[in-house]
């Protein structure tokens, strides 16, 4: 374990242990006690068909790229993987890496399998920020009083920069001409071909239109999949308020400082939900039971991972 890992790590154990302090461990035992575990298993098993909206996407984005195999199922079980990758292990090696090289070594294509794998979480980024900045407008005074808005817009213009820098072939070639070092060569020849991969994405947008409509409609199952749970605690928060608040969450979940964001996103969701009115105590209980569920198809993961020939190929390569 190398020192960034370590002090994410100890990161990730302060902040919980923060807010587990700052609250009645009483009245949060209470709350999940309070949960109706036959409706919380029904909820929980939702996931798999979320799982398979966002395999099929994937499979599209690997398709545009010529990668035709492995097939749905296979893919399907590399993604649960890369799940229990980044849930479980305190790596730098993220589980999107993990599933992009398994796929690439399979197909024989690195640089094509690692570009689906980075429009996949861009094009998922692109949802989240929509449902944002339509929360925003469906939610503006609590928006405001929170000084939230900056945010969205912030995260609204990195985006567009971005989008902007990656698909501006002269920006790319100005960069390769200032990093054109010879012992630099190999790095830049396989950054290349991933830029060369992902600018192929440019050009698809009838594939770039489907894909991003896919991540609405698994963005939106995700706000779905709090307010159920939410609903679950018998906590009443309406749907449009939601809209707003996980995006919210789901972005300042990305601020990289622990592993898997654990503390951030728990903090967020006590921050937010206090705002709206909901005890600490139910607003950390309502986080704890989104991370139990969003960590279950980790444990799938780590099952197919095992009896797989996954971990194998991974310690030989």
């Amino acid at each position: 374990m190398n020192i960034k890992t370590g002090v994410k790590i100890a990161v990730s154990f302060s902040l919980m242990g923060y807010l587990l302090w700052s609250v009645d461990l009483h009245r949060l035992a209470d709350s999940l006690k309070n949960v109706n575990p036959v409706y919380l298993i029904a909820i929980y098993l939702t996931f798999i068909p979320g799982t398979l909206i966002s395999t099929f996407k994937w499979m599209i984005l690997l398709k545009t790229q010529g990668i035709h195999k492995p097939n749905f199922v296979r893919l399907w079980v590399l993604y649960h993987i890369g799940i229990f990758f980044s849930n479980f292990l305190p790596t730098e090696v993220g589980g999107d890496v993990v599933r992009g090289y398994i796929v690439g070594k399979e197909s024989g294509k690195q640089a094509e399998s690692l570009a689906a794998v980075v429009m996949e979480r861009v094009t998922g980024l692109t949802a989240v920020v929509f449902y944002a900045i339509l929360g925003l407008f469906l939610n503006w005074s609590l928006a405001r009083d929170l000084n939230l808005s900056y945010l969205v817009f912030i995260v609204t213009a990195m985006m567009g920069v971005g989008g902007y820098a990656v698909l501006n072939r002269n920006l790319a070639k100005l960069i390769k001409t200032k990093l054109s070092f010879s012992f630099f060569d190999k790095v830049m020849k396989k950054a290349e071909s991933l830029y060369e991969a992902i600018y192929r994405y440019k050009t698809k947008t009838n594939t770039l239109s489907i894909v991003i409509g896919i991540s609405l409609i698994f963005q939106l199952y995700a706000i779905w999949f709090n307010f159920a749970l939410m609903r679950c605690m018998r906590i009443d928060l309406s749907f449009l308020c939601m809209i707003f608040i996980i995006p919210v969450i789901t972005i300042i979940g990305l601020v990289p400082i622990t592993i898997n964001s654990i503390g951030i996103r728990e903090g967020a969701f006590v921050f937010l939900f206090a705002q709206v009115g909901v005890s600490e105590e139910k607003s950390l209980a309502l986080a704890l039971l989104y991370r139990a569920g969003v960590m279950a198809p980790g444990l799938v993961g780590a099952l197919l991972y095992t009896f797989s020939n996954n971990g194998k190929d991974l310690r030989s390569s």
